[in-house]
């Protein structure tokens, strides 16, 4: 521990053992690092101001890492209002340090309507060829499904994402489920 002058300590970020457990050191070593890529990230928006993005006056700037910014949702006029999608963001480009963020605002408050994904959603699918969006992401969800549940909300909006060639990864344990896991993660094409 290093400590400052307030005698807190100071701690490093780290992404030491998860970018191993996903083969990111190899991928990166075969220059693939995300390159003319983008990723939609549909959570809270993303403060592309922040360093980390390129400190970018807006989306889609020279040098900046967040090429597009949009609220689905209740606008809030905020880059983000709680920092959980800058978060989200971050880790993308650390896994994937040359892609593109697209950072789509779903959430009102603590809760995203299913209305604002799924406009979400559809706006990455129409957009895909534009930004060579590859994947979407999506640390969000609700309920607890222990089969597949290809009834679900999402279900339709997912394959179609699916079929044009964009990833869904979606959050699949942050409520500690043991047996089960939330919506939209749950649907077969997630």
């Amino acid at each position: 521990w290093l400590e400052n002058t307030g005698g807190y300590p100071f701690v490093e970020h780290t992404l030491a053992q998860s970018l191993p457990l996903i083969h990111q050191p190899e991928a990166a070593a075969a220059q693939k690092l995300g390159a003319n890529t983008a990723v939609a990230v549909i959570d809270t928006g993303c403060d592309y101001a922040r360093t980390a993005f390129g400190s970018c006056s807006s989306p889609g700037a020279a040098g900046c890492k967040v090429a597009y910014a949009a609220d689905f949702a209740t606008n809030d006029n905020a880059k983000d209002e709680n920092g959980h999608g800058t978060n989200v963001s971050a880790i993308v480009l650390g896994v994937a340090p040359s892609t593109k963020i697209l950072a789509l605002d779903v959430f009102n408050g603590g809760s995203a309507p299913g209305s604002a994904i799924l406009a979400a959603i559809d706006w990455t699918i129409s957009n895909r060829a534009i930004y060579n969006i590859v994947a979407m992401n999506m640390s969000l969800g609700s309920g607890s499904f222990s089969s597949p549940c290809g009834s679900d909300y999402f279900a339709t909006a997912l394959a179609n994402a699916r079929s044009a060639g964009i990833l869904a990864a979606v959050a699949s344990g942050n409520n500690g489920f043991t047996g089960s896991i939330a919506s939209p993660a749950c649907v077969p094409a997630a």
